[in-house]
């Protein structure tokens, strides 16, 4: 159902921006609350929830056409916690968005960008995925979006200071997808091997868990930056005033914090240029997720890596990947 229904929104929505775009094209303006680019980031954002539900009706289709369905597994360890984590992230964001929330959530998906991509470099040496699309597409995505994700944390931690009070829930969800991704891919304080993650796990199966989890960064993104750019955040007065320090020369720079608020070291909103610096790097978390989502979509294919992995001869899905164009500003609606 949910397959379905976000399928048919996405079709509309990429109608409707066709549209917007053929007007904005011929008339060089849109009406007042028209919006090309903010239809566009909406139609990613469907697209991902498409994505992510297609990905679990991957395998699970009708063996034949007598009426009759495979039973569901019972989900694995590493299967629940990247469901936990990805809905209770987006739970605290919406109700608590505090800087160490924001920040907490950061460092989480990109330990599950490195330890994730341990073990879809172990899956691709050991013929469970495709090597050759693995080393020419994935890999360099997940490379790029490790380093989206860094940047991002770096300006995040530099404004949150010592303010780490981070929600109970929040912090749980993320130390069991951490824990699960630790299972498979520690070993004795180190990295565990190819081989040994293959006695460990399905490395098919937890390739493909891993990338629903990095699939669903596209939308996360987007939360992010809609936290980071609310006019309403307020943060750390000395956290602000050492992250405004790090960015380009401003005419009114030496005046980033009151002083008072500084002293103090009160909660205090972002500024323009900051928040400006914020929505650029969680666009660029955006568009290096969308490119990971893209090159992965070879992980869906039906690959038979044991003997007692019997491949489905049901029905097939074929996956779709949305592209992104960049992030507009923060204004919204009538482009020019």
């Amino acid at each position: 159902m949910v397959y379905v229904a976000s399928h048919g929104v996405g079709q509309a929505l990429w109608q409707y921006n066709r549209d917007m775009r053929r007007v904005l094209d011929a008339k060089h303006r849109l009406n007042p609350g028209q919006s090309a680019d903010q239809s566009l980031n909406l139609m990613v954002r469907v697209g991902t929830a498409e994505q992510l539900a297609a990905s679990y009706l991957q395998g699970r289709w009708p063996a034949g056409l007598t009426g009759q369905h495979r039973d569901l597994v019972e989900p694995d360890r590493l299967e629940q916690a990247v469901a936990c984590w990805d809905v209770q992230a987006r739970r605290t964001l919406a109700a608590s968005p505090t800087a160490a929330n924001v920040l907490f959530t950061v460092k989480v998906e990109r330990d599950l960008t490195v330890a994730g991509g341990r073990i879809l470099a172990a899956a691709a040496q050991l013929g469970a995925v495709d090597s050759d699309q693995h080393a020419q597409r994935l890999q360099p995505a997940l490379e790029s979006l490790d380093e989206a994700w860094a940047r991002l944390g770096g300006d995040l931690a530099q404004i949150a200071g010592r303010a780490r009070r981070v929600d109970p829930e929040l912090l749980r969800s993320g130390a069991e997808l951490r824990a699960s991704l630790r299972e498979i891919t520690a070993d004795l304080g180190g990295h565990a091997s190819p081989e040994t993650m293959a006695q460990r796990a399905d490395l098919r199966v937890a390739s493909l868990e891993v990338q629903r989890g990095l699939v669903a960064a596209v939308d996360l993104g987007y939360v992010l930056r809609d936290v980071v750019t609310d006019p309403e955040l307020t943060v750390p007065a000395r956290g602000v005033q050492a992250a405004c320090t790090l960015l380009p020369a401003q005419p009114d720079d030496a005046a980033w914090v009151d002083p008072r608020d500084l002293h103090a070291n009160s909660p205090v909103t972002l500024p323009q240029a900051l928040r400006a610096s914020l929505a650029e790097h969680s666009a660029d978390v955006v568009a290096a997720a969308v490119r990971v989502d893209s090159a992965g979509t070879f992980l869906g294919a039906n690959r038979e890596i044991s003997p007692a992995g019997p491949q489905l001869t049901g029905r097939a899905h074929e996956e779709r990947a949305v592209r992104v164009s960049p992030a507009p500003g923060l204004a919204y609606g009538c482009e020019r």
